[in-house]
């Protein structure tokens, strides 16, 4: 800076005409830059070193003058410069390296001074171009040809690299560097990210906790891998990503910085989270089924008991009326097992042809429990509806998972409509609704509550995907119904607004009916005998009941506690036994086992399977032949009587209801 005196001795102002003529007479280029680092003044000396004029310079970022190799670290600096006001060359000499107009390096001198014009801070640069001894030709180009390929070994490694990589000042944790894998993971431009900070890029909450985890690893480990870990970052279009970092701390012109090398994660979370579910729901199945075989053998024995009873009351007992009821809740309740295997564990289908309305009827009562008090419940349906072919299990479940999803809509009540009708897919419509033309009927509910906004809307049918807090839902519902729409021919469409409700409308195809139906086969009435039946099941109670049912009927019985003693009976004396009646899931043992077993010998032994659950403690489906008779428990007295004249005689059985769960 200049000082000039008076006349008098006394210190004055600066002459800028003065300071003028000095800075453009000085041998040594005199450069001024403002804070967004552009250059704002130039003296003909920097003309003559670097080869720029000044019209061609203004304005332009004071990184142009310096190779490119450096420019990380010269932004870096002046960032922090700005920021503090000071900096570690502010005031004193450095050596760097300068870079002309025709790209050729040269060695300087650098000294800085910061001055202020106002509130406005501005830095001065004087540059002054070092001696240095004659390098001989080739020498000097061997030397820029080593430098050449180091700096390509650099870009390899820094901005080839698939893994995002991120340098930052661990002081005050501004961006130093990046490479083109975090401008494509994060959407950023290059300057954009060159303007931030690390922390920029984490959620709030955890913004500033990598670089205080990294400081204190650094002072347990201060020359190796600083800090290992996985955080949640922020795109620039706001998606969230779970990435997993590795930082080193190393040293970069001079200074400690830290380089993070980062992997995004989210797609593997996902799938994880994704398994856990799985997972957990795979756990609810083998439970359901479970308690559906303990509890199927309890209903067994309450209404095989009521049966025995009524029938020891007579009809006209007054005690008969309150006997009905006992079998009637075990009905209801046997019913109740039923919607719990289906809802809470995939079976195979079963189609048949169905009548949705009745479907819809008889499931009335639940729904309307499931849906709660404060929703109002309306349905309207088609006197003339057509039939459908479908798993009676399966469209009970989507009617449940319909009316649930419905249900935790309306938070505060509401309305909940259900309907049915015959409709026509044809070449308009049938395109957009993934089936072909033809005949379907429509199944349509619809609910009052919050409605889905554009992002619910388009992943409503994802696996897992739900908008209920963490263990709240499984996010399963409405993709189950839409795989088992789709499993029955049929599509399924909706709409939804925010604030207006939901409508989901499921055309399933009409069913094609035999022109002449054929008159249903009559009951089978053969229910007594007298051959020897052996019963084999682990629970006693069963074994009990069973046998007093069928020694009611005139049969022998003779039970076995386990496939073990029942295959001893048998050897010792059983070549009488002309019908196996077992358990189909027993603890040591499986029932088809135990049947594959007993006809080594006895190619001609009867077998009638009994369970409730045809799940395996494993997870399988037990499978049965065609050919083999099954009846599912709970039974009655006259079903498991009707059942076991058929097995013995080799009669194929009609569908009963007692099949399917129902009497």
């Amino acid at each position: 800076m200049l000082a000039l005196s008076d006349d008098h001795g006394t210190s004055g102002r600066v002459d800028p005409e003065c300071a003028v003529a000095v800075v453009e007479s000085a041998r040594d280029a005199i450069i001024s830059v403002g804070s967004d680092g552009r250059v704002t003044s130039w003296n003909p000396a920097a003309d003559r070193m670097f080869g720029y004029s000044a019209v061609d310079i203004l304005g332009r970022p004071l990184a142009t003058l310096i190779p490119e190799r450096f420019r990380v670290a010269h932004r870096a600096g002046f960032q922090r410069f700005f920021a503090a006001g000071h900096g570690r060359i502010i005031d004193e000499v450095s050596k760097i390296r300068g870079m002309r107009r025709d790209g050729n390096e040269f060695p300087a001198e650098l000294s800085l001074a910061a001055w202020r014009r106002g509130e406005t801070l501005f830095c001065t640069a004087i540059v002054r171009e070092a001696t240095v001894e004659p390098v001989a030709a080739d020498e000097r180009a061997s030397m820029e040809d080593a430098i050449r390929v180091s700096e390509a070994r650099y870009r390899v490694l820094f901005d080839g690299s698939p893994l995002p990589i991120v340098v930052f000042d661990p002081a005050t944790l501004a961006i130093m560097a990046v490479n083109d894998a975090v401008v494509r993971l994060y959407g950023y431009s290059l300057d954009e990210l060159m303007q931030m900070k690390v922390s920029d890029l984490n959620v709030p909450e955890v913004a500033a906790a990598p670089t205080h985890e990294i400081g204190e690893s650094r002072q347990s480990n201060p020359s190796g891998s600083a800090w290992r870990g996985t955080r949640k970052h922020r795109t620039k279009n706001g998606r969230l990503l779970d990435v997993e970092i590795a930082a080193h701390v190393v040293v970069l012109d001079g200074r400690s910085a830290v380089l993070t090398i980062e992997r995004d994660i989210t797609e593997r979370r996902a799938m994880e989270e994704q398994l856990r579910h799985a997972q957990k729901m795979e756990a609810v199945g083998r439970l359901a089924g479970g308690i559906a075989h303990d509890f199927n053998n309890i209903l067994a024995v309450i209404a095989s008991y009521a049966g025995l009873l009524e029938v020891d009351l007579g009809a006209d007992h007054s005690s008969s009326a309150d006997v009905r009821e006992i079998r009637s809740a075990a009905q209801r309740a046997a019913q109740l097992t039923q919607h719990l295997l289906s809802f809470s564990r995939r079976q195979p289908a079963h189609p048949r042809l169905l009548k949705l309305n009745a479907t819809i009827a008889a499931m009335r009562n639940m729904l309307a429990r499931v849906s709660g008090e404060d929703v109002r419940l309306s349905i309207s349906l088609d006197p003339n509806l057509a039939s459908i072919e479908a798993d009676p299990a399966h469209i009970e479940q989507v009617l449940l998972n319909l009316v649930v999803n419905a249900r935790d809509a309306m938070r505060t009540g509401g309305e909940l409509t259900i309907e049915t009708r015959n409709t026509t897919a044809d070449e308009t419509h049938s395109p957009e609704l993934g089936v072909p033309r033809g005949e379907y009927v429509l199944l349509s509910v619809h609910d009052t509550g919050l409605g889905m906004d554009e992002a619910t809307r388009a992943r409503v049918f994802e696996p897992f995907f739900t908008t209920k807090p963490v263990g709240k839902g499984t996010g399963l519902g409405l993709a189950t119904v839409f795989g088992i729409v789709q499993q029955a021919g049929g599509a399924v469409s909706f709409d939804s607004e925010v604030g207006r409700g939901t409508t989901f409308r499921i055309l399933l195809p009409v069913a094609v009916e035999p022109t002449q139906r054929s008159q249903p086969p009559a009951p089978y009435h053969g229910e007594r005998g007298s051959e020897l039946i052996m019963i084999v099941d682990d629970d006693e109670k069963v074994r009990a009941v069973a046998g007093r049912v069928l020694t009611a009927k005139g049969y022998r019985v003779i039970a076995a506690e386990d496939p073990a003693d029942a295959l001893r009976l048998l050897a010792d004396g059983g070549a009488k036994v002309q019908l196996l009646l077992t358990d189909l899931i027993m603890p040591s043992m499986s029932g088809s086992e135990l049947a594959e077993r007993a006809r080594s010998n006895r190619p001609s032994l009867r077998v009638l399977f009994m369970s409730g659950y045809r799940g395996h403690p494993s997870g399988a489906v037990v499978a049965l032949g065609p050919a083999e008779h099954f009846i599912r428990k709970p039974f009655d007295m006259v079903t498991l009587a009707a059942a076991v004249r058929e097995a013995i005689d080799g009669v194929a059985p009609p569908e009963r209801p007692g099949d399917s769960g129902e009497w």
